[in-house]
């Protein structure tokens, strides 16, 4: 495929038949996404119950505890127990479908679309990695870390830095854009801007290149992990599936520190924003804590097309979807929901909150995520946030805050938002679109199934009554009283024998009238009559028996060879 993949992008699995192929059943999966140019792509693939099996052995690392339909060894081809099958295994795709950690792991994309993702990223990668660093001879790079993040395309590695020996420091390599991003030389320079920017709250580079393919970042390991890992009480080398299951227990932070640090991310966000730079990577997974001191990351994601981590959440939502600083402050009501409740937020809008919940944090939730927010033009800016309670804080950011941007850098990036807010607008209305169509195939497919299940019902209730239908067309329907010979042909006589015995009114006395004559005496005497039918086939079986004639069979010859030889 040439466009790149947006690999937080939802994909619909459904399992539509199966099949018996060489003595297994394989089931047939239809599956479909929303391209980045508005279309829908479908593709199917097969999979057997084996395949389903090692897909849920993996993702039990992610926190998947939804079982499988049971194993059955005598009559597993049974056409009741494989309908039963499917409709277990369609359970599992759809429950993997609501979990974000489990719907994006490398492990479902692969078993799903083979065709994207059978490439081993990791090792790709290194290899990049090593080429791009190997004439540098300030970093000495050391072991990769797999899986650090949960983004695909990316890989973490750790770096020693000659010049700063006792620091330690963390290598990020990204694939290239698969949205709209800057060109080389505008990359290159809003590079340089971060590698000097200066504001309390947001990270610096200490290394940055664009290497065309994809882009390096290097800056301080931040021991304490991240807020995410902060949340999850997790180490922030360990995998993303050990590190982020689903049924992991997250802890709520207490109203004070979601007051501070949430206070902190809306300040770093007022001075992006205030220099026209979207974030485009805001999430728990990229603000880093390090005591009292707090530091956002990501901030270069816009710039580079990066994906953003819950931008199929936000174009389900008209307000989120109207600018892509209306992104951010989506992003951020995700990021306030999570620290403050314990859990990800997997709907597009709330409408309800539990009673655990502080009013004043439920004030700023409900202005970002609720429904009747969702559809409206715009989401709240970031002054409006600051206004509310919740950040009335008695504080101000220490210390200076520039960043210096090129003047060519600045109409680049003007550009670059005006793109991104169209785009952003029409993945709003493609998604409308794409869901109609979805759920008018599914309506289509019900209607179909319901229409089969009826002709077949009234087919087996036909053939049911079949035989009494059968006897009661006689005429229409030849059988075997219709193919028998026909009996002899009575006399006038014995049909007027025959049809005095039938009882019948009697008349009226008629006059007197002379004796008829006596017959002839060369007449012979008539025939007795029939025998009373005894019912249409068993009477043709006797007449067809009665009028059977020997001798019109052929005669034989037989020759005994039984005798024994001597």
């Amino acid at each position: 495929m040439d466009e790149v993949l947006d690999d937080y992008g939802e994909i619909k699995c459904k399992i539509v038949g199966s099949e018996l192929v060489q003595g297994h059943t394989q089931y047939n999966i239809t599956c479909s996404r929303l391209t980045q140019n508005g279309t829908s792509q479908q593709w199917q693939v097969n999979k057997r119950y084996t395949d389903f099996v090692q897909l849920h052995a993996v993702l039990q690392d992610f926190g998947l505890d939804i079982p499988l339909p049971k194993k059955k060894i005598v009559g597993n081809l049974d056409k009741d127990f494989v309908f039963e099958r499917q409709q277990g295994l369609q359970t599992v795709l759809e429950y993997i479908g609501f979990i974000s950690c489990l719907h994006q792991s490398i492990y479902f994309r692969q078993f799903i679309d083979p065709s994207n993702y059978s490439i081993n990223f990791q090792e790709m990668h290194v290899q990049n990695i090593s080429m791009a660093m190997r004439m540098n001879t300030r970093w000495i790079i050391g072991n990769p870390i797999p899986g650090m993040g949960t983004r695909l395309r990316s890989c973490y590695a750790s770096v020693k830095d000659t010049e700063e020996p006792k620091v330690e420091k963390l290598l990020r390599w990204v694939d290239s854009a698969s949205y709209p991003s800057l060109e080389q030389k505008n990359i290159t320079s809003i590079i340089k801007s971060f590698t000097n920017v200066q504001h309390p709250f947001l990270e610096t580079l200490h290394y940055g290149e664009f290497r065309g393919t994809g882009t390096i970042f290097i800056t301080r390991f931040h021991k304490g992990g991240s807020l995410r890992d902060m949340v999850c009480k997790s180490k922030p080398k360990q995998h993303y599936a050990k590190k982020y299951q689903f049924q992991a227990k997250q802890a709520c932070l207490e109203l004070n520190a979601v007051r501070l640090i949430s206070w902190k991310i809306l300040a770093a966000l007022t001075f992006l924003h205030e220099k026209d730079l979207p974030w485009g990577g805001l999430h728990t997974g990229n603000i880093f804590i390090n005591q009292d001191s707090l530091q956002c990351s990501g901030l270069l994601n816009f710039c580079l097309g990066l994906p953003n981590r819950i931008r199929q959440l936000a174009i389900q939502n008209k307000a989120a979807s109207s600018s892509v600083f209306s992104l951010d402050i989506y992003s951020f009501g995700h990021l306030l929901y999570e620290i403050s409740l314990g859990a990800e937020l997997a709907t597009p809008t709330i409408d309800t909150l539990p009673d655990t919940c502080p009013p004043v944090i439920k004030t700023v939730l409900m202005a970002i995520l609720s429904t009747e927010i969702s559809r409206g033009d715009k989401l709240p800016s970031v002054a409006e946030l600051m206004a509310m309670p919740l950040f009335s804080i008695h504080e101000k950011v220490a210390g200076r805050t520039t960043i210096k941007i090129s003047t060519s850098t600045k109409e680049a990036l003007k550009s670059l938002v005006e793109e991104s807010n169209k785009r952003l607008n029409e993945d709003y209305l493609n998604y409308k679109t794409y869901m109609k169509e979805l759920k008018l195939k599914e309506k289509t497919s019900e209607d179909s199934s319901k229409r089969r299940k009826t002709i077949r019902k009234k087919m087996k209730e036909e053939s049911e009554r079949g035989n009494g239908i059968v006897s009661d067309d006689s005429a229409s329907f030849p059988t075997s009283s219709s193919l028998a010979p026909a009996p002899p042909t009575a006399s006038p006589s014995s049909a007027l024998s025959a049809s005095v015995s039938t009882p019948t009114p009697p008349p009226p006395p008629p006059a007197a009238a002379p004796p008829p004559p006596p017959p002839p005496a060369d007449l012979p005497s008539p025939p007795p009559p029939p025998p009373p039918s005894v019912g249409g086939e068993r009477g043709a079986l006797l007449s067809s028996i009665s009028g059977f004639n020997k001798s019109a069979l052929k005669k034989t010859a037989t020759v005994d060879k039984s005798k024994p030889k001597l």
